[in-house]
């Protein structure tokens, strides 16, 4: 894939320091029940059921990680959310 890129001119660059240092910052963890994505944070939810969470996949790149946090925000902020993705038969 990176020879095809090479051959119609998408290089790679190299990676700032900078933008190295804010991948750092907006990393997703989990730790003592706290999920963190970011500078934000929101204690995780135990539901007694767990049969209607759906099994998700997610890629963890800093675009991603980015729409992650913007969403968590607006969860505590009270705001209702509508997560639609592929639909699966």
């Amino acid at each position: 894939m990176e020879k095809e890129m090479s051959a119609i001119g998408i290089l790679k660059t190299a990676e700032t320091d900078e933008s190295i240092e804010l991948e750092r910052q907006l990393a997703c963890t989990i730790e003592n029940g706290i999920l963190k994505i970011g500078n934000t944070s929101a204690k995780i939810y135990n539901p007694s059921s767990k049969t209607k969470i759906p099994e998700t996949l997610f890629y963890d790149t800093y675009q991603n990680i980015l729409s992650m946090e913007a969403l968590l925000k607006d969860f505590l902020l009270g705001e209702h959310l509508l997560l639609v993705g592929n639909q699966v038969n």
